[in-house]
């Protein structure tokens, strides 16, 4: 049995929720796009905890929680992951220019087990912090960072991997070849097939989830309606109603077809996160003076995720860094659902109700 979700807090899984489909729609394009929300949401956690005054405010509000209520959940969440899940986090301070509050860099020590590390802030800082995260992404974040701005005085860091093989896996006579329909044209994709027994739909899409060995994640598919485009979905998504869908699994056979699928995504989210309600961060109004006693405001948020679908299971890397700059400068009938258009999908948690990552896919290769 799947099991059912026990959230730490209904409040936090619902506001960790409601960022993770505000983020996916925010950069959904209609293209294939994959991001892990919990990864950039843990990142944002702990910068909001040197955050003060109406900074804090627009981050308490789009992030949800107060930041005492935030830790909270997220300590609980992190701690009942299962197995298949890695997170780590680090801060990295610059040597000599910069001292960080001790109260700020207990709390996310204590809350988030985040490493302190303190470097020059040169190249070999930028290799350094690549390695650190290729090495809690399994090798599948290489290189992250490409450079560290002047005005740089420290970075915090988030690295997860994901390794889960499926409950069932995909025998070989469970695998043909098949036609993917993407925008620009068809597809010849090697496809994998099996009858699943939870269903999920709603009004504009039906789909399923198949769950990992260990019960406690799930993947999950949703295919629009045929008249519905990807992004007209996207846009129309809200995260109660997904979680609701999610939950609300018919426990039927479903004739399920899907392609093995590979998608990494590298972006800066910067901008959608100001549109997203906290702009003050990133300006040079920003209040940090929770985090240090130097004017400093967010200079860049950087994510890449990647996620391997095959016939075994799942893979899946997602890094985030946020580098703080100093200023101025129905019925019991069988269903078929075949993933053979673009596609919206994710991996859910059932222990804690949250996504671990949420994307589309469009096009196959």
């Amino acid at each position: 049995q799947v099991q059912a979700a026990q959230p730490a807090t209904a409040d936090g899984t619902q506001e960790l929720a409601d960022f993770s489909v505000r983020l996916l729609q925010a950069g959904c394009t209609g293209k294939n796009y994959i991001l892990s929300p919990y990864s950039v949401y843990l990142a944002l956690a702990m910068t909001a905890n040197g955050a003060e005054g109406e900074t804090l405010a627009q981050m308490d509000a789009v992030l949800g929680l107060t930041a005492e209520e935030r830790n909270a959940f997220l300590r609980a969440l992190t701690s009942r992951s299962g197995e298949e899940l890695l997170s780590a986090n680090s801060l990295w301070l610059r040597n000599g220019d910069f001292e960080a509050n001790a109260d700020f860099l207990q709390c996310n020590a204590d809350y988030y087990g985040a490493g302190i590390f303190a470097s020059d802030f040169d190249a070999q800082t930028v290799a350094d912090i690549n390695e650190w995260i290729a090495q809690h992404t399994e090798e599948r974040i290489e290189k992250l960072l490409e450079e560290l701005d002047p005005a740089a005085m420290l970075c915090l860091v988030n690295a997860l991997s994901f390794d889960a093989q499926w409950r069932e896996p995909y025998r070989e006579e469970q695998l043909c070849k098949g036609v993917f329909y993407a925008q620009d044209g068809q597809q010849s994709v090697q496809m994998m097939c099996s009858e699943e027994s939870l269903y999920i739909e709603d009004a504009q899409a039906t789909g399923f989830l198949k769950p990992y060995a260990g019960g406690q994640y799930s993947f999950f598919a949703l295919l629009p309606n045929e008249e519905v485009t990807l992004e007209d979905y996207v846009a129309a998504l809200s995260a109660a109603a997904l979680l609701a869908t999610l939950r609300d699994a018919q426990t039927i056979p479903v004739y399920a077809t899907m392609p093995k699928f590979e998608l990494t995504t590298k972006t800066e989210l910067t901008q959608v996160l100001s549109e997203m309600g906290m702009p003050l961060a990133f300006s040079d109004a920003a209040d940090f003076s929770n985090m240090s006693n130097q004017d400093l405001k967010i200079g860049t948020v950087a994510h890449q995720a990647y996620l391997c679908v095959d016939e075994n299971g799942t893979q899946a890397g997602a890094a985030t860094t946020v580098t703080m700059d100093a200023k101025g400068m129905p019925s019991l009938n069988s269903r078929t659902v075949t993933l053979d258009r673009p596609f919206v999908m994710g991996i859910f948690d059932h222990e804690n109700g949250c996504f671990l990552f949420l994307g589309t896919v469009a096009e196959i290769g």
